[in-house]
């Protein structure tokens, strides 16, 4: 007799792609017509910009670049000057056999700048990026339970607390803000990093709270360099496809579209444009039976992988940068901390995980002089735990340097999530045999030791129950090791 298990369908988000990408870019850039001829190449900064998403079938591609800042020296000795580029970055992945088309969620990171002369008018600017890209498809898992069985049948039911994506998508926003900003004359460069102070669900709404931290670099009417920093706040929501409970959470991914900044009569007006790309994971319960069989009828069991993507476990990390400073007597005008997304590597059951970039200064040296430096730094930790778990890992962006003697130091914190799509085995389905007469021969109660094997196989080889043993035993859970156990024998 086949004793078919009912089947639930449980949608979720299958993740096809977690996968970061270095993107090196070099331009050659030539002076407009008016400015004076380089003598010398000071400091080149950049923003990342996000411009498109593509999903192509078998493959997707995330397209932007880098609004980019240089400054040098000119070679007439008069002051320095600053030049603007456009530096367009492309990345593209490959995709694995999809069923439908999903998401595409994207973090660019500006891991360094520099740039250097070629000739008085032309020079070459360098930018290396880190461009990270998750593809979600959506999903409909088979989740099977059992129906009315035969009182004979003996199941081993496991439930599972399950944290599962459930829903992707993204949300635009403008922040426009006109900030005073006296004696200024020009901007040098200016970078918007977006961050964020709350991220949940309500009901049927992702409601996303943060700022938008701008540092600007400009020169002031008397020729002085100085820098400012503004906070642009923001507060968005996004309607959902439907409610949630209060388990779910939200994964909100932000990134700059656009950056318009500009200085008129002693304010500065600047416009930005922010992505948010959000994902809703949601708890669920599953109740699963791993394994059955019966002391009075042969069976045959059907088994199946659930392939579920499921979160396992999530924690914050601190990784440290830390460099010299140029030299004695050096005054910082200056700083920015650039890297790119975590690196990771297996060893053994350990999973190392690896961040690296610069650190950018414009100061003036002993003598005063105007300068500009790029110091390379790297930090690691192991990540204990399954080796068979999928890690992913990314890194806050912009957080602050500060000076500690004669070093420069900053705390990156990085989201690490443990992940797992390998199946867990299930039961599907059950072939029972006919009922087969006791064997008048066999004893009714035995004596075992507990430790060898769990309640469940000491049941399932000696003949018996779980529900006889504890009682036979007085237990209500698995017994300490090396225990005597009473098995009654059906």
């Amino acid at each position: 007799m086949e004793v078919r298990f009912e089947k639930r369908i449980l949608p979720c988000l299958r993740r096809d792609l977690w996968q970061t990408q270095d993107r090196e870019q070099t331009q050659e850039v030539r002076l407009p017509e008016g400015m004076p001829d380089i003598g010398g190449v000071l400091a080149a900064w950049g923003q990342c910009v996000l411009r498109s998403k593509e999903w192509l079938g078998d493959s997707i591609t995330v397209s932007g670049g880098v609004m980019t800042w240089i400054l040098y020296e000119p070679a007439d000795g008069t002051e320095p000057r600053t030049i603007e580029a456009w530096l367009p970055i492309q990345g593209k992945w490959n995709l694995p056999q999809t069923q439908r088309e999903g998401m595409i969620r994207s973090s660019w990171l500006l891991r360094g700048m520099d740039a250097r002369t070629v000739s008085a008018r032309k020079m070459m600017v360098r930018a290396n990026v880190s461009l990270l890209a998750e593809v979600l498809e959506p999903w409909d898992a088979e989740v099977y339970g059992p129906a009315a069985l035969d009182p004979d049948v003996q199941l081993l039911r496991r439930t599972y607390p399950a944290v599962i994506p459930k829903e992707v998508g993204e949300k635009a926003f403008l922040l426009e803000e006109e900030l005073p900003l006296e004696e200024a004359q020009s901007i040098i460069h200016c970078r918007l990093v977006p961050r964020l102070t709350e991220q949940k669900v309500i009901g049927g709404k992702a409601v996303f709270r943060g700022e938008g931290a701008l540092h600007l670099l400009y020169r002031r009417e008397d020729g002085q360099l100085r820098t400012a920093d503004f906070q642009l706040p923001f507060s968005q929501f996004s309607e959902l496809d439907r409610d949630y409970d209060k388990d779910a959470t939200l994964s909100v991914m932000l990134v700059v579209s656009n950056l318009e900044p500009e200085i008129s009569d002693g304010k500065l007006l600047v416009k930005c444009g922010i992505v948010a790309q959000y994902m809703v994971q949601d708890l669920e319960l599953l109740e699963l039976v791993e394994d059955a069989y019966s002391n009075r009828r042969e069976i045959r069991i059907q088994r199946q992988p659930l392939e579920l993507p499921m979160v396992l476990d999530s924690c914050p990390m601190d990784l440290h940068c830390q460099v010299s400073m140029p030299g004695d007597g050096t005054r910082v005008v200056d700083n920015s901390l650039n890297y790119g997304h975590p690196k990771l590597r297996r060893a053994g059951d350990l999973t190392e995980l690896e961040l690296s970039g610069t650190v950018q200064m414009l100061y003036h040296d002993e003598n005063g002089a105007l300068r500009g430096t790029n110091a390379q730094w790297a930090d690691a930790q192991d990540l204990p735990g399954d080796s068979g778990a999928a890690v992913l890992a990314q890194a806050a962006e912009g957080p602050e340097l500060r000076q500690e003697g004669a070093n420069l130091r900053g705390d990156i914190q990085v989201a690490v999530q443990m992940t797992d799509r390998q199946g867990i085995e299930m039961v599907t389905g059950l072939e029972l045999g006919s009922v087969t007469a006791p064997d008048p021969g066999r004893p009714s109660v035995i004596l075992r030791r507990a430790g060898e094997h769990d309640l469940w196989n000491l049941a399932k080889n000696s003949g018996s129950t779980v529900d006889a043993i504890l009682r036979a035993n007085g237990l209500t859970t698995e017994p300490v090791d090396d225990r005597m156990l009473l098995i009654p024998i059906a």
